[in-house]
């Protein structure tokens, strides 16, 4: 979570040995598919996350957890993504977003809207990636991840500039900006860049003034702000 990507899969690596001592299969799915979203997020190693998702799978079919089934979709998912199948990734993160949600996973299941509003907007569907963002933001609030509700913010920013709302894209964005000087977001100073330059190619006078109130904004006002339809 905070980008260390290489740690953080020593331990996984480290935590799933020590489970399959102890015999405790249904953490054991858990942490291939975590190992797998590993493989696939910081090398591309599709193959190598099939291979695990399979093992994962051949233990939950006896199980039956759902938060691993969960988790499974979503990978798979953002697979499909990565090999240009967008409305198939579309729909595995809405099953798995739908499958945490059952199970009060909340976490999984604001991550899944993530991305519907990631890819949406990748794909132009402005509406639908604004749908998606709220619903996912109003998530964030309520289980206090900030980490998350930055990117969303920055995604709302995205939308907004796309549609024109240029005033409330900088404004946005600026809440933003001002979070980022509150602390480390962790993972997101890496990827940034991606987000700004969506929004920062829009940039004008009405951009430029929303910029500056945004940057007065605490995240919960800038939140209250994202949320609010524009008039």
């Amino acid at each position: 979570m905070t980008g260390d990507y290489d740690r953080g899969d020593e331990l996984t690596r480290q935590s799933l040995e020590l489970f399959r001592s102890l015999g405790e299969e249904a953490v054991v799915a858990e942490l291939l598919v975590r190992r797998a979203i590993h493989l696939h997020y910081t090398s591309g190693d599709i193959a190598g996350a099939h291979a695990l998702i399979d093992e994962s799978q051949a233990i939950n079919r006896r199980l039956g957890s759902r938060s691993t089934e969960a988790m499974t979709l979503g990978l798979l998912g953002e697979i499909a993504w990565t090999e240009g199948r967008s409305d198939v990734a579309l729909e595995l993160a809405a099953r798995s977003g739908e499958a945490a949600a059952e199970i009060g996973f909340t976490w999984w299941q604001m991550h899944q809207l993530y991305h519907g509003s990631e890819w949406s907007l990748s794909l132009g569907r402005t509406g639908e990636a604004e749908a998606y963002g709220r619903d996912a933001l109003r998530l964030a609030v309520a289980i206090q991840d900030r980490q998350l509700t930055v990117y969303l913010l920055a995604i709302l920013a995205g939308t907004a500039a796309a549609q024109g709302h240029l005033e409330k894209a900088g404004a946005v964005w600026g809440a933003v900006e001002a979070e980022e000087g509150r602390g480390r977001v962790g993972q997101w100073e890496a990827e940034r860049d991606v987000y700004a330059t969506r929004v920062l190619d829009h940039e004008n006078e009405a951009f430029a003034a929303g910029r500056v109130k945004g940057r007065r904004m605490t995240l919960s006002d800038a939140v209250d702000y994202a949320l609010a339809d524009v008039d």
